[in-house]
């Protein structure tokens, strides 16, 4: 038996927030925008609309949305975030904790 597999794998059950596992800062923020961006995603693909043109209509630069759709937007704000839903024809109310 080498001592790989005589290891005991640890672990603990996490929380419904990744990032709060993780010990992100404002990780109930950082859900929030994800879940958000998920939602943008999700829209561009129904639209069946590239991020080029997905960028044009929001007005930014395309590597902007592509680095937010890549899971960069934490410089972004949830204000922002939902803006870009609403000008993209999808009015969502955060609800508030």
């Amino acid at each position: 038996m080498t001592a790989h597999s005589r290891r005991q794998a640890t672990h603990r059950r996490g929380t419904t927030n990744v990032y709060a596992d993780l010990g992100y800062r404002a990780p109930d923020s950082m859900l929030v925008k994800a879940q958000l961006v998920s939602k943008l995603a999700e829209l561009l693909a129904v639209r069946r609309m590239m991020q080029a043109r997905g960028a044009i209509e929001l007005g930014i630069p395309r590597s902007e949305l592509s680095n937010v759709l890549c899971g960069q937007f934490r410089k972004f704000c949830e204000r922002e975030l939902l803006s870009w839903l609403t000008i993209l024809g999808r009015d969502i109310q955060r609800e508030e904790q």
